[in-house]
Parts: C-alpha cells; sequence; structure tokens
C-alpha cells in the first residue's frame, strides 16, 4: 500500500446479508436472509445481496431468501 492517505470508503462495516446452513427434518437447507440465524450450523456475512447470491449459484446449491425487505 504505497498510496495509503488516498483509500476509499469500500462498504459497510458490517455485513448485511448472510448465507445461513439449517438442518431441516434430516435435509441441508441454505437460506439468505438480512440477520444470521442463530440455529445455523453455519453462517457466512456479505456486504451485498449480489456477492452472497452469485457464491450460492457458483456452488449450485438451491436457497430460499428471507426477511430481505
Amino acid at each position: 500500500m504505497d498510496d495509503q492517505d488516498n483509500w476509499r470508503y469500500v462498504g459497510p462495516a458490517e455485513p448485511r446479508f448472510f448465507i445461513n446452513v439449517l438442518m431441516e427434518s434430516g435435509e441441508v437447507v441454505y437460506t439468505l436472509s438480512r440477520f444470521e440465524n442463530v440455529d445455523a450450523i453455519y453462517y457466512e456475512g456479505f456486504y451485498d445481496k449480489e456477492a452472497a447470491i452469485k457464491k450460492l449459484r457458483w456452488h449450485g446449491y438451491d436457497f430460499r431468501e428471507e426477511q430481505l425487505q
């Protein structure tokens, strides 16, 4: 970082979208939500919705969107 005085603001300090991985009736379920789910076996935060959807689709996961409004 040669020019540290000229960096730009890149986004929010906290993730705004979360991929939550849950077990429901013995099956793995992927959700995209505005909140991390405390019951999730795994979650990952993203700063923008498009990046989260891109990761889910890149891996070929079926997912549902929850609480995005």
